[in-house]
């Protein structure tokens, strides 16, 4: 995490804690509230290369609403159900272009921890994630 600038760092924590999903909305209101610049921070992040562009089924499946799936459904002409859950949506959308998923992953910017470094950062939120009492005592008490 050398490098990083604090608001980069605290991006990193959100985006660790909800495994990824599409990088410029992996923040919250607290962490926006600091004023940082998402889109910079978001640079930071992936020249950084702790998280990586991401293609997985799961990511995409979290970032994207039912009613998106649905849009997608009749727009391509696949045969679904309204019933039918966002996996299983995805899952009938792939069945007819299999190159959709990668195709909606880089127009989502989504992105996954670098397998190189997942051990690493798992400690490291673990680790976080015990100072955070200290910390909010500390700073907002």
């Amino acid at each position: 995490m050398q490098g990083l600038s604090p608001a980069a760092r605290l991006q990193l924590f959100y985006a660790l804690e909800r495994g990824g999903g599409p990088l410029e909305t992996l923040t919250n209101y607290a962490i926006r509230s600091f004023g940082i610049d998402v889109v910079q921070t978001s640079r930071e992040l992936i020249e950084s290369q702790l998280l990586i562009h991401s293609e997985s089924a799961e990511a995409l499946e979290s970032a994207l609403t039912k009613q998106d799936l649905l849009v997608l459904c009749e727009s391509r002409g696949t045969n679904f159900r309204k019933s039918w859950k966002r996996g299983k949506l995805l899952e009938a959308l792939t069945e007819t272009d299999v190159g959709l998923i990668k195709v909606l992953a880089r127009e989502k910017g989504l992105v996954g921890v670098n397998p190189v470094y997942s051990s690493e950062l798992a400690i490291l939120a673990d680790r976080a994630e015990l100072q955070l009492g200290v910390f909010k005592l500390l700073c907002f008490a």
